[in-house]
């Protein structure tokens, strides 16, 4: 049976003065179901779209249990999402080409490529909080070339990637080099970080996965400028907000926002609740059907026909909704992943090219670590905040057993993922970062944790 939901013609609320002042007067289309949702709108104004809103003030970041550092930044308060002002400036330094390396994907779009390039300079972005600090590499360097305009943006749920607020170019966000720790990482971006990114983002495009279940979707990592090519060169990152397949008439939210309070309208329910409770849809069947099965097919899709494990949590997956109201698409985002290379080599004829090998793993047991942790580290820890989240919320309010969808889900991924057993740790076990690993400044560190695994 299909969850849908249908357009009506309201507006937002009047948002509390803690937001910023743009976002107070975002129109949304309000769903009969999710009557918070925002719909991208494409306009010629130089505003944020409406799904912005939701990445800034119903993104769920808050303490949890598992991970202390979960609301831990060193960034400045004023370039938080949850900051009150409307965007920020981030300075735009102006590199001769022959000190730069450039880095792209097989399908930029133009107007991006031509944007951050001229014939004789390249366009290196630096986080404004960042670019104060002489100490970082090479900073002293990139702030001796001259600077073009400052490039207007809003933070996202990320904090370090930006989105850029100009009506002239395609939607795009800017992940840029952060050499602090928010949450529980420093957030680099050197030149290896950057090429796998954008290889990983080249192997999305050319998968069976991607071509094969209508469901999937991706944001692509477009474009990356490196100050030099030594190891430690760092540099920015383009991302396109244009979806691969591209769809007309579509809008997004990210995936926290089913389950997030809203910080203007902290009683109201969350959007799941409202989605569940207006849509005359069995609530079980509307969770498993149009959240929970998709989204695992989605993973389990990517991850067998490319080796690409993609961190499907409520930050990096967001929901597409079509012009009639529908969940179409679920579009992933942030491909700083880890990457079974067993599976990649195959597919790709042995070359792991491009890929940062700090994030490959295999599939078998090795002198680093036991089958499945890395597997684990991404499924039992990152996918299953989401999955709890929309549980609770179902248990709560529905009387939906948490223990009953997590048994569907189990029973679902044995289906559609009969080899998991070749993927997944030896004996049913989990691994997580170690308690040590939870605190400022620590390494990390991948250890047992002698828990049984929940969703599988």
């Amino acid at each position: 049976m299909s969850c849908f939901i249908n357009l009506s013609n309201k507006i937002m609320p009047q948002i509390k003065s803690g937001i910023s002042h743009s976002m107070r007067n975002i129109k949304t289309g309000y769903f009969k179901g999710f009557s918070r949702v925002a719909i991208a709108e494409r306009t010629a104004e130089a505003a944020p779209p409406q799904w912005i809103y939701f990445e800034r003030y119903v993104n769920g970041i808050q303490p949890r249990p598992n991970n202390p550092l979960a609301t831990y930044s060193e960034l400045e308060p004023q370039y938080r999402p949850n900051s009150s002002a409307d965007s920020f400036q981030v300075p735009n330094f102006q590199i001769p080409k022959k000190n730069v390396m450039v880095l792209c994907s097989s399908d930029i779009n133009p107007k991006i490529f031509n944007h951050y390039l001229s014939n004789e300079h390249a366009s290196l972005a630096v986080h404004p909080q960042i670019s104060k600090d002489l100490s970082v590499n090479k900073m002293q360097e990139i702030v001796s070339h001259p600077k073009a305009s400052d490039i207007v943006v809003s933070p996202t749920a990320s904090s370090r990637t930006v989105f850029v607020l100009d009506p002239h170019l395609p939607p795009h966000c800017l992940k840029l080099h952060c050499p602090i720790q928010i949450t529980r990482s420093t957030r680099h971006l050197e030149k290896r970080k950057i090429e796998h990114s954008i290889t990983v983002s080249n192997a999305l495009a050319h998968s069976t996965a991607m071509r094969a279940n209508p469901a999937f979707a991706y944001f692509p990592e477009s474009l990356g400028i490196v100050y030099g090519n030594a190891f430690d060169s760092w540099g920015f990152l383009v991302r396109d907000m244009t979806p691969r397949p591209y769809l007309p008439n579509s809008s997004f939210i990210p995936l926290f926002s089913l389950y997030s309070p809203d910080v203007a309208h902290p009683n109201r329910p969350p959007l799941l609740h409202e989605l569940i409770g207006e849509s005359g849809v069995d609530p079980e069947q509307c969770i498993l059907q149009q959240i929970f099965f998709p989204l695992l097919k989605c993973w389990v899709d990517v991850y067998t026909n490319t080796g690409i494990l993609l961190e499907a949590h409520g930050q990096n997956v967001c929901l597409e909704l079509s012009e009639s109201g529908q969940i179409s698409r679920f579009i992933f985002r942030d491909f700083d992943t880890y990457v079974n290379k067993d599976i990649y080599t195959e597919k790709h004829k042995g070359s792991l090219e491009g890929l940062n090998p700090y994030e490959l793993f295999q599939s078998k047991d090795t002198e680093e670590a036991p089958q499945g942790t890395t597997v684990s580290l991404i499924y039992d820890q990152a996918m299953r905040v989401p999955f709890d989240r929309i549980a609770e919320i179902a248990e709560k309010t529905y009387h939906i057993p948490k223990q009953r969808l997590q048994s569907a889900c189990r029973s679902y991924l044995r289906q559609i993922f009969p080899e998991g057993d070749l993927h997944f740790p030896k004996g049913g076990k989990v691994f997580n970062y170690a308690e040590g690993a939870l605190r400022v400044g620590a390494k990390a560190k991948i250890v047992e944790t002698g828990q049984e695994p929940t969703w599988r």
